[in-house]
């Protein structure tokens, strides 16, 4: 019984990081046309670079370096143009709590499986996954958003 429920949430998890990937995907592409229509002198970071965040384990870390970029390089074009200033100070607060779901909700599986946990034990990380993963998502989507309004002002 628990070998079907397990390949059930085997099988469902391998769905997720499909359409996570996927996800992450266009999540990038916006990424980099912003950087695009931000003027060069105001840029922190290379438009190029924010797809360094695709490759496994080391976008945990990278995630937190187009956050803080993108923010700043934002915060420098619409101090350029001052109307807009203000607005830009919630896309970092919004970004990192994104990165540090993305983080809890992909530790914990990877932590499981590297130390053979009890059967028990992998379905109680497997729940916290799907339940951080699902935050993760929701802020995702909320950071894409303001992005995408930020990146039509520009």
């Amino acid at each position: 019984m628990w070998g079907i429920f397990l390949l059930i949430i085997f099988l469902l998890y391998i769905l997720a990081l499909l359409g996570r990937f996927i996800f992450k995907i266009l999540y990038l592409r916006l990424l980099q046309q912003t950087l695009e229509k931000i003027k060069p002198e105001n840029r922190k970071i290379s438009p190029q670079l924010v797809w360094l965040e695709i490759i496994p384990v080391f976008d945990l870390a990278w995630q937190f370096v187009n956050v803080a970029y993108i923010s700043n390089s934002l915060k420098k074009e619409l101090a350029d143009r001052t109307d807009l200033l203000k607005k830009e100070e919630t896309t970092f607060v919004l970004g990192l709590v994104t990165c540090i779901l993305s983080c809890t909700a992909t530790y914990p599986i990877v932590i499981a499986i590297v130390n053979n946990s009890l059967l028990k034990s992998m379905v109680d990380d497997m729940l916290y996954n799907s339940i951080a993963a699902m935050g993760s998502v929701t802020f995702y989507t909320i950071y894409w958003l303001k992005v995408t309004e930020f990146k039509n002002m520009l």
